[in-house]
């Protein structure tokens, strides 16, 4: 048969005239594209329906004046993007596990504070410093709150303070102690209570899926161990009875 160059011109021409008459038309292109998904507000919607059950099955964190919420969020994520509960049950514990875990690490924090903050008034107010430290009261009391703070200028002056005066900042603490015994031994029950409700948690896990519960135990740990920040210590309205 012979070949008829006419029709292939005729061929190329009709194709492009379909390209000219629909300018978002391509050859050999796909005439339904998937959509994009990925900017679908369908979907963002969706992630914020969730979240939004999901704040009220739990409720509002367990804060106090103080402390921080995105601290505890990052707190609360990090036990539980560690475990990754399977269902609806073991989220209930692992929740519960976040709130007794953070009361842990909160009472450790205040029992701290307020060790510090009772040996910062005793430097402030109750040590001999005239002899040792000629400065006025009002020095005295700026210099106890840089010392608490941490300020290695501070503690270095009240440290060489201490030696003349033939004592050590271990014997202030110890002194500290000594006043607020009954005190730290009431937070030290708490803690005890607290450890007590987690490990019960822990068991009820442990009966249910045993790999889980030892790795929300470890979780918890490294939850609570993990480096915080300072907050106020607690007054005595805030100390339990």
């Amino acid at each position: 048969m012979p070949h008829d160059p006419n029709a292939e011109t005729l061929n190329a021409t009709g194709s492009d005239a379909q390209v000219a008459a629909d300018p978002g038309a391509t050859k050999g292109s796909d005439p339904d594209p998937e959509p994009d998904l990925a900017s679908d507000p369908s979907s963002e919607a969706s992630a914020e329906t969730d979240a939004q059950a999901e704040r009220d099955i739990w409720g509002p964190p367990p804060l106090l004046a103080g402390e921080d919420p995105e601290v505890y969020a990052s707190f609360r994520l990090g036990i539980l993007n560690s475990i990754k509960p399977r269902d609806f049950l073991e989220e209930v514990y692992a929740e519960d596990v976040v709130a007794e875990s953070w009361q842990i690490r909160r009472l450790r924090k205040y029992q701290d504070a307020l060790v510090k903050e009772k040996t910062r008034a005793k430097i402030a107010t109750e040590f001999g410093w005239q002899p040792l430290l000629p400065e006025s009261t009002r020095h005295i009391a700026e210099l106890s709150r840089r010392w608490a703070s941490g300020e290695p200028e501070a503690q270095r002056q009240v440290r060489a303070a201490l030696e003349k005066a033939l004592t050590s900042e271990a014997e202030l603490v110890a002194l500290t102690f000594r006043a607020e015994i009954y005190t730290v031994a009431k937070i030290d029950a708490l803690l005890d209570a607290a450890g007590s409700r987690r490990d019960k948690f822990l068991r009820e896990i442990d009966r249910r899926r045993p790999r889980f519960a030892s790795e929300l135990s470890r979780a918890s740990e490294a939850a609570i161990d993990a480096a915080y920040e300072v907050v106020a210590p607690p007054t005595a309205m805030e100390l339990p009875e």
